[in-house]
């Protein structure tokens, strides 16, 4: 066992996006998060357009982004912890 180098890695070192899995696995993995995030940045900024804008919808779109946030939020940390 001494000296006897390895090949590839343990799948604890990179988190199962290493080199070990096809490209196709890794996109797998990463689109969720990536989504997530773009939606959540999304809403803010329209959130942040609308305020400033004085816009007469505010109030209603203001409830609509939060339940959309908070609903992506959950899902995405849910479904984290049952991996």
């Amino acid at each position: 066992m001494k000296g006897e180098e390895f090949v590839g890695l343990a799948c604890g070192t990179c988190g199962g996006l290493g080199q070990s899995e096809p490209m196709t696995e890794r996109l797998n993995k990463r689109t969720k998060p990536l989504l997530a995030m773009g939606i959540v940045f999304l809403v803010l900024i329209f959130v942040f357009v609308l305020a400033l804008s004085k816009n007469s919808h505010f109030p209603e779109f203001l409830a609509f982004a939060g339940t959309l946030i908070g609903s992506v939020t959950a899902f995405y940390f849910n479904s984290r912890n049952n991996t």
